[in-house]
């Protein structure tokens, strides 16, 4: 069964990181898109719960890759331990003492498909800038995937300079905030929402490291892994009875330069793949 996973605003977010006992010490952040799923595929809980099957059962991790990941909605659901190093780039994952704090958001953020924009993006700017200035980390210890792989991650679509550059402006906001002393005790994990400790407690749970982590990547750009994710963890609507199985858009187009269609040796006119 999959771990428990956590949806927490960034206001929860922030006492998170402020209470959790760290014993690794966090020099950088590693910056993902999980590229699948999109956010048509998003699904919220399920969602998560198949990233870890996948990571686990499949790649053979001992957990979900990444530390939190950022939902189209804005939500942060809790993953891996953050005391353990994340599955992120080959040569940079760090050890159990130090290392990057990774997180994928939700999408695929490369040229013409899914926009980081609205609450994604402010929670994406909030999260970066809370754990630079609760680390003391200067602004360029943000690092893209493709910055250390050969890999259009985090998105093709997004420009680190700019990044860098709003996320600067949030933390001139941030610094204005209360102080953690000037809020009151129940703030914001009140009556009505889970219990901070409840939620260490689960991140704090560790398994033994899996294989292939040290040189794991955190998301595949590989079409065949696409489709056997899509089909192993992601959750399509109930097909009708006899109806047989459909393939997903994306893997179809990703296809299509590569088949042939013929009718009793013509070319065929009709069909998913026309030629």
């Amino acid at each position: 069964m999959p771990k428990p996973f956590h949806q927490i605003t960034v206001e929860q977010f922030t006492e998170l990181l402020e209470k959790f006992p760290f014993t690794r010490r966090i020099d950088s952040l590693h910056m993902h898109h999980t590229w699948r799923p999109n956010h048509a595929q998003y699904q919220g809980l399920s969602t998560i719960e198949s990233m870890w099957e996948f990571h686990t059962q499949q790649q053979g991790w001992s957990d979900i890759a990444q530390h939190i990941s950022i939902a189209p909605d804005g939500t942060i659901w809790t993953g891996r331990n953050w005391n353990q190093p994340p599955v992120s780039a080959k040569g940079f994952n760090g050890n159990s003492t130090a290392g990057p704090f990774m997180f994928e958001t939700i999408g695929d953020f490369d040229l013409g498909k899914d926009r980081l924009e609205g609450a994604q993006k402010d929670t994406v700017l909030g999260v970066i800038a809370r754990i630079q200035k609760r680390f003391g980390l200067a602004a360029d210890t943000l690092h893209f995937h493709n910055e250390m792989s050969e890999k259009s991650c985090p998105g093709s679509s997004l420009d680190r300079d700019t990044i860098l550059r709003e996320v600067g402006e949030v933390r001139r906001q941030i610094d204005n905030e209360q102080q953690p002393s000037e809020r009151t005790a129940n703030f914001p994990f009140d009556d009505r929402s889970r219990s901070i400790w409840k939620v260490i407690d689960d991140l704090k749970a560790a398994a033994p490291g899996g294989r292939g982590e040290i040189d794991g990547e955190g998301c595949e750009h590989d079409h065949s892994k696409e489709w056997e994710f899509s089909r192993t963890t992601i959750t399509a609507p109930e097909l009708v009875r006899g109806e047989k199985e459909k393939l997903p858009p994306e893997l179809i187009e990703s296809l299509r330069p590569h088949v042939i269609n013929l009718s009793q040796g013509r070319f065929s006119t009709t069909g998913k793949f026309q030629t």
